[in-house]
């Protein structure tokens, strides 16, 4: 169901019920993040990448361990490496682990930064969130943020009419 605001007088009713999120003259500005690989100095985050099973991103070392499990890669490893793995997670010795799994898997640990990508410019929540819901199938990692009108006088006047 979209829910759409079709004149300005639901806009102008909208706008002056909405959360203002504690923002002064707020619009919602809807962004697509992407994961940017950068060194790990750097980074927001990581992830780990195994090039031989398509690509697939693991989004941690729990998630490596079980994927190695599926792949059926721990069956080709010997029983010393299986416990080294085991023993590297479980006393969380991650510098360990992420040695052993690139010595013997095509598995790389991925910095990465989120960068925003502008998408779509709203009035009010209520209309960008109904545009997500809509378009839900063009995003991987959306994200809708308040931001002021702060010094932008076109806007901020546009914005007053309607709430006249």
């Amino acid at each position: 169901m979209t829910i759409q605001l079709n004149n300005l007088k639901e806009i102008s009713e909208e706008i002056k019920t909405q959360d203002n999120v504690g923002t002064s003259n707020p619009v919602f500005v809807l962004f697509e993040k992407e994961k940017v690989p950068t060194d790990s100095d750097y980074s927001d985050d990581y992830y780990y990448l195994d090039a031989d099973a398509d690509y697939t991103e693991l989004d941690n070392e729990k998630d490596v361990m079980e994927h190695i499990k599926d792949q059926d890669y721990i069956e080709t490893c010997d029983l010393t490496l299986k416990y080294e793995l085991q023993e590297a997670l479980e006393t969380e010795n991650y510098y360990k682990f992420e040695e052993l799994i690139n010595e013997h898997f095509n598995i790389q640990k991925i910095y990465y930064l989120w960068k925003l990508e502008f998408q779509q410019f709203f009035l009010t929540n209520k209309s960008a969130e109904a545009y997500l819901k809509e378009n839900s199938h063009h995003f991987s990692h959306p994200l809708i943020v308040c931001k002021s009108l702060y010094r932008n006088e076109e806007m901020k006047c546009i914005r007053a009419h309607l709430l006249k």
